[in-house]
């Protein structure tokens, strides 16, 4: 304890200093990122710009602490804010999911969901009486970084269309395959917005409600997908788009409007639109067509210019996850590692001690 009291009240240098505030507006993206994804209330989140490297030089001038114990600090508190806003999120779901399933669902169905969320939290809470703090910490700070790298149906498209080329119509293979190219409509159908005439669209339903700022919020009660088959002219050839289960990305919102509790929102798919598809080439008989890939369970379209978009910023995205994971490794190396201070010295040993995890401990 003497050891990390020197450590926080060690004399520091002006160049110290001025390496912490510049080294603190790199952490202010990682609160801005928190803040959004867990804590979307606290607006604006670019007072944490202006806030942190303040929160650095008051520490040091007025109580004479290390901006590099600041530093640690904030980091430590970051992971704090990123658990416990993970652990309330998860627990919003889950009784908001019960809500809404209330009124569908039989009273044994709602008891057994309630009991399950008790069973989760009295877990979480077990774990930190019987285990060791640190190690639960690292453990939820690995679950956030698997949580960066997941997969879902959005991710795989774009990783898919990264990687696939672009295949054209007339030689295309059978199987998995990306092509682009003009949308041509075969049967149209008419929108649930102002009844216009489209190949497909997206129809989300959100409910409307007040924060605490009274500030409106919402919550997504439906998000279907209704699409007839069309053709894809990409100049070589026409090819037939047989869209059953079918998804959209990223169109663009064509009507919306509100009324006291929800939004109604739609996005068209129109024709003569330039597309990006991602599905499965088959053959039955002399017709050629396009349906879902049910192997990688993969079948969705998304405008060229907003794929094109995204491939321009991917590696900016890219650098920056890389950047967080090996940033809340460190943090998780640091938390079960023993801080001595000497002199001018810091010395981490890793001493994660796996006798905390004995099963003995639970029955002493």
């Amino acid at each position: 304890m003497q050891e990390l009291t020197q450590f926080i009240f060690k004399e520091s240098q002006l160049p110290e200093l001025i390496f912490a505030v510049i080294f603190s507006l790199g952490v202010a993206i990682f609160y801005s990122v928190i803040c959004a994804t867990f804590y979307k209330e606290f607006k604006p989140a670019w007072l944490f710009f202006a806030l942190l490297p303040l929160f650095v030089i008051v520490s040091n001038i007025l109580f004479n602490i290390h901006p590099f114990a600041v530093i640690l600090f904030l980091f430590l508190l970051l992971v704090l804010l990123t658990i416990i806003g993970g652990v309330l999120k998860g627990v919003k779901s889950s009784i908001d999911g019960i809500k809404k399933r209330s009124k569908k669902e039989t009273l044994p169905k709602i008891f057994l969901d309630i009991i399950k969320y008790l069973i989760l939290v009295a877990s979480f809470i077990a774990a930190f009486i019987y285990f060791d703090t640190a190690i639960i910490i690292v453990i939820f700070v690995l679950l956030f970084v698997i949580k960066l790298f997941s997969s879902s149906n959005t991710k795989k498209f774009l990783n898919l269309q990264a990687s696939l080329p672009t295949s054209k119509i007339k030689s295309m293979a059978m199987g998995l395959v990306e092509v682009s190219g003009q949308t041509i409509m075969q049967e149209p159908m008419l929108s649930r917005i102002e009844k216009k005439e489209c190949i497909g669209y997206r129809y989300k339903i959100e409910r409307k409600s007040k924060d605490r700022d009274g500030k409106t919020k919402y919550s997504t009660i439906s998000n279907e997908v209704v699409c007839n088959n069309f053709l894809l002219d990409d100049g070589t050839a026409q090819v037939e788009i047989v869209a059953d289960d079918i998804d959209f990305l990223w169109l663009e919102e064509t009507d919306s409007y509100s009324s006291t509790s929800k939004r109604y929102t739609q996005y068209l798919l129109y024709a003569n639109q330039s597309i990006i598809l991602i599905g499965k080439a088959n053959s039955d008989a002399n017709r050629v067509f396009i349906e879902k890939e049910p192997i990688k369970n993969i079948f969705m379209l998304a405008p060229n210019n907003s794929v094109g978009q995204w491939n321009r910023n991917k590696p900016l995205l890219n650098n920056f996850l890389a950047y967080l994971a090996v940033l809340f490794l460190i943090i998780a190396f640091i938390l079960i590692s023993e801080i001595n201070v000497d002199g001018d010295t810091i010395n981490l040993k890793f001493n994660l001690s796996w006798d905390t995890l004995s099963i003995t401990k639970l029955f002493e």
